[in-house]
């Protein structure tokens, strides 16, 4: 009997210990204890019920469009600063000549 006390109190022990941490580590992510984490959890999932498959794909293709044209808005960019860097020595001209510079 003494050693399944002794068992059981090591594995309360490590289950006490085991949720401390687990508190801690939530702690450290601004959520207050479990019980909040399921509420959380509760209202994420009552949110997302709300949303239908297609709505979340639209939005996704909508998002994946827009970084599209991001990424070529970049490239144009890119592009444009290395056309500027090439002429930036020739703007002006030795005598000045009145060329504006693109700065």
């Amino acid at each position: 009997m003494r050693m399944l006390d002794a068992e059981l109190r090591r594995e309360t022990d490590e289950v006490m210990r085991t949720h401390g941490e687990l508190l801690r580590r939530l702690a450290l992510e601004g959520v207050g204890g479990v019980a909040d984490l399921i509420e959380r959890f509760q209202r994420i999932q009552k949110a997302t019920r709300a949303l239908s498959v297609e709505e979340i794909d639209n939005a996704i293709s909508r998002i994946e469009a827009l970084v599209g044209r991001l990424e070529g808005q970049r490239a144009q960019l890119e592009e444009l600063s290395r056309m500027r860097s090439v002429l930036r020595p020739h703007a002006g001209g030795p005598e000045g000549g009145g060329r504006e510079t693109l700065d």
